[in-house]
């Protein structure tokens, strides 16, 4: 129990004695010290780095001040590949080839938006290598001749994939990720034919590819509660499916057929392969559960194949595994949570690469926390120049979060939603963002609009709001790429930042992306 709990680096400060008092809401000091060391530690990371040197940054709080909103936003590359997953090669005019799968196997996604967000994570796993790239839409034709010649893509006979998803509720991202894995895999598994033009419309024999039965792609979903509608629902329907057509049809389904034929069984499976997916479901809260235990294979796959006296005969007969973390909208402190409980995973080089969208950043805890250490280091260092920096300081960090996610220029949250989530109760029911603009109201001190206006920053509050989310998530990065990515004192793992969706589909668009460095 609570053994993901704590977070990581020294809770307390030394010099947290002299701290000025938070709980006066007249007291602006503080808050401005800290406005400001948010913007040079922003323009720091994410804007120029280089211009910093051992003596002076040149960059003056006048200059602070007419840093503008745009400016803060547009640090972060913008890294959208949704667009990808919906086109479909073939009729490059066509698009809407993941919705028209969603619609098909009836999968309730949460509608465009959502839909969009998915298939940029999966479009980032793909940029990744931790699943093939896109196929094409229909599979082609191929002789068993060919395949013999061109030999069969040893990688994917060999390789099983596991797709586990954090905090997943009803699992659609890893069911959306995991059967999009199952059908690349299937069509990755053989090169393409380049047959001949005059042989397009004729019968081909064609064997059940040669006996080829690509693995399933296991797909671990973790979650604390119960949920309707879930992904193994739609897997199981799937699976029935794919049965009774088989009972349907000869056991030589795949000879004697023509190619339009094969063409329109193909499209039937859109991008998705539902029956190709082994689901599985740990029901425990974060805080708590044990990755390590709950997923042994993971753990004997992995020490397997890192030993280096293997011959390459005995590596070749092994098969290979790739095994990536995502998460979409994992909330506040269960971000950290999900980082803590692969810590013996990731040790173990268990773990491929992780791929996970942050949300509510105002619910944050200063106890959990996996950044402590790295944002003391900034703000009490050179660049933030503060003498200290705690929990009360953190606190008032993670509040100003919920300005960047206010509409238009709204200064206050909607105190019935506020209420709502502070009760545990979600009115939007999965269809609607997590925007915290609850956090705002909820503890003591200045607000991030009077302390924007207190200053006169042209980036106002939703600006600041912006650059403290985006602050703590890279205490998040540096964790991950110094501490839980790292084995043998050696740097294995490149972990990036980027915003994987325009703020207009939503605004808490932040993707951690960590992979292996090849």
């Amino acid at each position: 129990e609570g053994v993901n709990c704590g977070g990581f680096g020294a809770t307390n400060n030394l010099d947290e004695i002299n701290v000025t008092n938070l709980d006066n809401l007249n007291d602006f000091e503080r808050a401005n010290q800290l406005a400001f060391a948010v913007l040079r530690i922003f323009h720091y990371i994410f804007i120029s780095p280089e211009s910093w040197d051992n003596s002076s940054s040149g960059l003056t709080e006048a200059k602070l001040k007419e840093l503008a909103e745009d400016d803060i936003y547009n640090a972060i590359q913008l890294l959208d590949l949704s667009a990808t997953e919906e086109e479909n090669e073939d009729q490059k005019d066509e698009t809407g080839r993941l919705i028209n799968a969603l619609n098909r196997h009836r999968i309730k996604s949460g509608g465009p938006r959502h839909i969009q967000q998915i298939a940029s994570i999966l479009g980032h796993l793909r940029a990744l290598d931790l699943i093939p790239k896109k196929v094409s839409h229909f599979t082609k034709l191929r002789s068993p001749e060919f395949l013999a010649k061109e030999k069969i893509n040893e990688d994917g006979l060999n390789t099983k994939t596991t797709i586990i998803e954090m905090g997943a509720g009803r699992g659609m991202l890893g069911l959306v990720c995991a059967s999009a894995a199952a059908y690349s895999w299937g069509n990755t598994m053989v090169s393409e034919n380049q047959q001949k033009p005059e042989l397009a419309h004729k019968e081909l024999d064609i064997e059940p590819a040669l006996n080829i039965d690509p693995p399933k792609v296991e797909l671990v979903l973790v979650e604390r509660a119960g949920t309707r509608a879930k992904a193994e629902t739609k897997i199981r329907t799937a699976i029935k499916v794919a049965i009774s057509d088989a009972k349907n049809e000869s056991s030589n389904h795949f000879c004697s057929v023509t190619r339009d034929r094969y063409i329109k069984n193909q499209r039937h499976r859109e991008c998705l392969a539902l029956d190709r997916v082994a689901v599985t479901r740990i029901k425990c809260d974060l805080a708590h559960v044990d990755m390590y235990a709950a997923l042994p294979f993971l753990v004997s796959s992995a020490g397997s194949l890192s030993k280096s006296d293997h011959s390459e005969n005995d590596a070749a007969q092994k098969q290979k595994r790739k095994t990536m973390v995502v998460a979409k909208h994992l909330c506040g402190a269960g971000t950290d949570l999900a980082l803590k409980s692969l810590r013996d995973l990731a040790s173990a080089g268990a773990i491929d690469g992780c791929v996970m969208a942050t949300c509510c950043h105002g619910l944050c805890s200063w106890k959990e926390y996996v950044g402590r250490d790295r944002l003391r280091s900034l703000f009490c260092g050179k660049v933030g120049g503060l003498s200290s920096f705690g929990e009360n300081d953190f606190n008032m960090l993670r509040r100003w979060t919920s300005a960047s996610v206010l509409d238009g220029d709204a200064k206050q949250p909607n105190r019935q939603k506020s209420a709502d989530l502070k009760n545990g109760n979600d009115p939007s029911d999965g269809n609607e963002e997590h925007n915290n603009d609850s956090v705002e109201i909820i503890g003591r001190g200045p607000t991030i609009f009077e302390v924007a206006e207190e200053l006169g920053l042209k980036c106002g509050g939703r600006g600041i709001g912006r650059a403290c989310q985006r602050l703590i998530d890279h205490g998040r990065c540096h964790y991950m790429e110094k501490q839980l990515f790292k084995r043998h004192n050696q740097k294995e793992f490149k972990v990036t930042l980027s915003h994987y969706v325009d703020a207009s589909v939503t605004p808490q668009n932040a993707l951690i992306a960590a992979s292996r460095i090849k």
